[in-house]
């Protein structure tokens, strides 16, 4: 069972979370300082998500997109929404799932690897930013 109906209630969960992340002064600035877009393409619902993460916004410390963009991505990740939901509740290995082919990645992988370790405190974010909407149907 997708956790996702739509990929607009994706888009206003994931978009909710990355607010609050761009606005973290630890948080925000960590990601910023890897320099890099990242886009995540989802299915299950089909979406899109870009992290500007190089460009810095007039508010924050990054920049996303909700759907599809024109920002060229240094790296691209496609993965099943489900898995990225799981992840941000800290449930989901990426190296594991790299390995047995559930995300596939292009790009500067050596900056990826890198992100990896900076984001683990986005984890109690997004289950507050998931309970403030509402969903604790979503925290499993």
């Amino acid at each position: 069972m997708a956790y996702f109906k739509s990929a607009e209630e994706l888009y206003e969960i994931f978009g909710r979370l990355l607010n609050r992340v761009s606005l973290d002064s630890k948080l925000g600035r960590s990601i910023a300082a890897i320099g890099m877009i990242f886009q995540y393409r989802y299915s299950d619902p089909e979406a899109w998500v870009t992290i500007n993460a190089r460009d810095k916004p007039e508010q924050g410390y990054l920049s996303h997109v909700l759907g599809p963009t024109d920002l060229k991505p240094d790296v691209t990740m496609e993965m099943d929404a489900d898995f990225a939901h799981e992840f941000y509740l800290g449930k989901g290995n990426v190296m594991i799932a790299m390995a047995r082919g559930r995300i596939k990645s292009r790009g500067k992988m050596t900056k990826l690897l890198k992100l990896l370790p900076v984001i683990k405190p986005i984890f109690p974010i997004y289950r507050a930013v998931l309970e403030e909407m509402g969903r604790k149907d979503l925290i499993v």
